[in-house]
């Protein structure tokens, strides 16, 4: 390319340069995450959307006894609240995406977790949530 007056671009990871090395080894934790929100089953939509907007959330995890059992986003709060499907007072279970109850794997993504594994578990999922604790 340079024979072309074309330079060669300095940007980026060279060629052959792994994920770990892209990261220089950091961990999720090196991100500076905002501290975690979570809301409950019975929690109105109402105040799940104005926790979203206060703390610049898209998603919300939903916890019933200290488990996973599902999130909300801010889209579908909108989309059902605006064409009025939904009142601001039902409760996010109506409306949230449920983890599957079968037994299932679910990959463990914790502040200790390295960047380069983030970056493989995002390329096959478009949501995850980072947790310090097993529940």
């Amino acid at each position: 390319m340079s024979e072309h007056g074309f330079l060669e671009s300095k940007i980026g990871p060279k060629k052959g340069v792994g994920a770990a090395d892209k990261y220089r080894g950091a961990a999720v934790a090196e991100l500076n995450l905002s501290t975690p929100k979570t809301i409950s089953k019975a929690t109105a939509l109402a105040e799940a959307l104005n926790i979203m907007i206060l703390e610049d959330f898209d998603v919300l995890p939903v916890i019933d006894n200290k488990k996973f059992v599902g999130f909300v986003t801010s889209g579908d709060i909108r989309a059902n609240l605006a064409d009025k499907t939904l009142q601001d007072t039902t409760p996010v279970e109506a409306l949230m995406h449920r983890f599957a109850k079968r037994r299932q794997e679910y990959q463990l993504i914790t502040p200790e977790t390295p960047l380069a594994e983030l970056e493989s578990f995002l390329e096959k999922n478009s949501i995850g949530f980072v947790t310090g604790l097993l529940f």
